[in-house]
């Protein structure tokens, strides 16, 4: 989509222009001032978030050092999208389309929507739900302009990328780069990023990858193969010499969580440039899950904390995928994004794979406005809490909120120290992989991978019947 489309104002196109050469400077008060000019053009829900964000900078928090190297150390091209996609687009642009379709709709629209354009990877890394999933269909062309399209009529700017490895996909720099106006996060393993590639990043502007790796490079290679931690650190420094905003991803478990919020850690990641970091805590899968490697209530908690240390010390943005939960108000599957696999399936949540609804035959709108999706987004939900300490994260006024379930559901009883990502066999779903159906809610898909269970359920049906087999599931758990 372009400028051209008359989403803004001659004067909000006046002021966006002054923010962005307020904001490529290095001085400290013409950045306040580009903030300030941002929020008076903000919607105002957001504006208390832009002024915090200002307050910061003026008050020498390390957001002013993140401030100094998006306006001095990115690229020009990069730096212009991140502003003008991150802040500009999805703060004034998105911010007035997702007020629209909630006064049209009553429902909110996502803040990202999450693809996953190829399962195909270059890796065979230990646990990876990927191997489960078939290679042989990536989602064509015109299906992911489709979403895009969609998304930004619905407000949605912000996409990110997974896989597989996103970068076999052919094309894909080609489609961003026709997509100007949105941004891209691409969560990627970095061995396909060479410097050919890193340069067209930087000439391309609205891609972001985040870069996986495990902790030291002893845990890296154990999991992702020999030499591949060195390779990561190497696309690191060249992402960083070409002005290419990045981050990285990693999972966290007893073994590493102390290494990934230590300085040790952390502070040569920051020098080679990055500038977010996403963390996901290990949870077990399977029929007989074993808990060794999950953190404690009491460890998450220190975790949780630790993280907000970094945030308050350190120039970089950490995510803590469960102790961020109060921020966003408990679980944000289907309220603040979406997961689109390779054959086109819609699910609420990337770590629960269960869909009704293929992008083929819907619309992202359809998807968020039909009754049987909100029912079956619920139920899956719903049937994922139990009072372990796996699942004591999840709470009942978390379940069902944008997916406009008509009523509460009941809690299925499912076994102790079960994962918050199990889908019990109990809901009327099809496996697809060598997973009995059960009379109780006792089984869970079987897998390895922290957070993503190996198989994916989806319904055979979206009709009377489904909603009949629905409501039978329901009596069976709650009596």
């Amino acid at each position: 989509m372009s400028r051209s489309d008359g989403l803004y104002t001659a004067m909000q196109r006046q002021v966006i222009n002054q923010m962005l050469k307020l904001a490529s400077s290095d001085d400290k008060t013409k950045i306040v001032r580009a903030f300030r000019l941002a929020e008076k053009i903000t919607p105002d829900h957001y504006k208390g978030s832009v002024r915090f964000v200002a307050e910061k900078v003026r008050d020498d928090h390390p957001a002013l050092s993140m401030a100094r190297y998006v306006t001095t150390k990115l690229s020009p091209r990069c730096r212009d999208r991140f502003i003008e996609c991150l802040i500009v687009n999805t703060l004034l642009r998105g911010s007035g389309r997702r007020t629209d379709l909630m006064e049209r709709t009553g429902m909110m629209a996502p803040m990202t929507v999450l693809m996953s354009p190829t399962m195909r990877c270059n890796l065979t890394c230990d646990g990876c739900y990927a191997a489960e999933y078939s290679p042989d269909q990536d989602l064509d062309r015109d299906l992911l302009q489709k979403i895009v399209d969609e998304g930004n009529d619905m407000g949605v700017f912000l996409f990110t990328m997974l896989g597989g490895e996103p970068l076999m996909y052919d094309g894909l720099l080609d489609f961003v780069r026709e997509n100007e106006d949105a941004y891209f996060q691409v969560f990627t393993n970095g061995t396909l990023l060479d410097q050919d590639l890193v340069d067209e990043l930087a000439e391309v502007g609205n891609v972001a990858p985040m870069l996986s790796i495990e902790g030291t490079p002893e845990m890296t290679d154990l999991r992702r193969g020999p030499g591949v931690h060195r390779q990561v650190m190497e696309v690191m420094d060249r992402l960083g010499e070409a002005g290419v905003p990045f981050g990285y991803s990693v999972t966290v478990a007893r073994n590493n969580w102390r290494i990934l919020i230590s300085d040790e850690f952390i502070d040569p990641l920051v020098e080679k440039g990055a500038m977010i970091s996403w963390h996901f805590l290990y949870m077990p899968v399977g029929r007989d899950p074993s808990t060794a490697m999950m953190l404690t209530p009491e460890e998450r908690n220190e975790f949780r904390i630790a993280i907000h240390r970094v945030r308050d010390m350190k120039p970089i943005f950490p995510v803590d995928f469960w102790g961020d939960a109060p921020w966003v108000q408990g679980c944000i599957a289907g309220r603040h994004y979406a997961h689109i696999t390779s054959e086109g399936w819609v699910e609420p949540c990337i770590f629960t794979h269960f869909a009704t609804d293929n992008i083929r035959d819907v619309s992202l709108l359809e998807r968020s406005t039909r009754r049987i999706s909100a029912r079956s987004a619920s139920a899956s939900r719903s049937t994922t809490t139990c009072s372990c300490p796996a699942c004591s994260s999840t709470t009942p006024s978390s379940r069902g909120r944008s997916w406009r379930s008509p009523a509460p559901l009941p809690r299925i009883r499912v076994p102790k120290a079960c994962s918050p990502s199990c889908v019990p066999t109990s809901t009327p779903t099809r496996p697809r992989s060598n997973v009995s159906t059960l009379p109780s809610g006792a089984a869970c898909a079987p897998g390895t991978r922290p957070g993503r269970p190996a198989s994916r359920r989806r319904s055979t049906s979206s009709g009377p019947r489904a909603r009949l087999a629905f409501a039978a599931a329901r009596a069976r758990a709650a009596g």
